[in-house]
């Protein structure tokens, strides 16, 4: 992510969506972002083209109500469009195609039970975008970005969140939390290293703590308010559980490791 001059914003004008809006005119007011608006329509048989004439016509109204609402934030908007197709592979091209420096978009939606679904576009996007993705959750409070969340891993997918992430804390005047989890050492090390248990998880935290130090040394935090964690257990469990333990406002991570 650079400083963010570019944003494309898919919307598919769900829950998620419109809370994703509200997102995308936050970030265009402090980076003075430029935002292209899409939504992309999935394919229908040939067979029925006054059904996607219609739907197009919809979609195309309810994108200019949207852009309406943008512009009157003072969101400057640089394409509105619809376009057929795979919303993920169309999403990705057009990302790449515009030089965007973040994809927006809603995250799913809750069932019933109150669980959260992240969709299978927005788990697309995430997986195969070359672009950063900001995916928003629906019902949330309007994200301030007052408290961000960087679990890291020290690989170098992890060091680019990193680097997101203070650009984003400096833009917001946030406080920033780095984390690491701690995972246990594989069952094979073990074996290999004929060593015990207790000896090899040792060992494995030493050096896990030992790498978290000389990664955090190696990135610009000097200017942020940033504080550290380390956890030990499972990454994902534990990634949510500091979550909600500091209240953060924005997970910023690396998408693989």
């Amino acid at each position: 992510m650079n400083n963010l001059h570019s944003i494309l914003f898919a919307t598919d004008f769900r829950p998620a969506s419109r809370d994703a809006a509200e997102v995308a005119a936050r970030l265009a007011a402090s980076f003075a972002s430029h935002v292209t608006l899409l939504h992309v329509l999935e394919p229908m048989p040939h067979t029925q083209p006054a059904l996607m004439h219609m739907n197009r016509e919809h979609a195309t109204g309810q994108l200019r109500e949207l852009a309406g609402h943008l512009t009157g934030q003072g969101v400057v908007l640089d394409e509105t469009a619809t376009a057929v197709g795979h919303p993920a592979d169309v999403i990705t091209r057009k990302a790449d195609e515009i030089g965007a420096d973040l994809i927006l978009v809603g995250a799913g939606e809750k069932s019933r039970l109150d669980h959260f679904s992240l969709g299978p576009n927005a788990g697309a996007i995430m997986q195969h975008a070359t672009k950063p993705v900001l995916a928003v959750r629906p019902g949330e409070p309007v994200a301030r970005f007052r408290k961000i969340l960087c679990p890291v891993d020290m690989s170098a997918a992890s060091m680019r969140g990193l680097l997101n992430a203070i650009r984003l804390t400096h833009a917001f005047g946030s406080h920033l939390l780095v984390l690491t989890v701690v995972p246990s050492p594989n069952w094979f090390e073990l074996v290999v290293e004929a060593k015990s248990m207790a000896e090899t998880k040792a060992e494995h935290d030493r050096d896990w703590r030992a790498s978290f130090e000389q990664f955090l040394l190696t990135a610009p935090l000097g200017s942020v308010s940033w504080a550290k964690e380390i956890r030990s257990g499972a990454p994902h469990e534990e990634i949510i559980a500091a979550a909600a333990a500091h209240q953060s406002d924005l997970i910023v991570m690396g998408s693989t490791g």
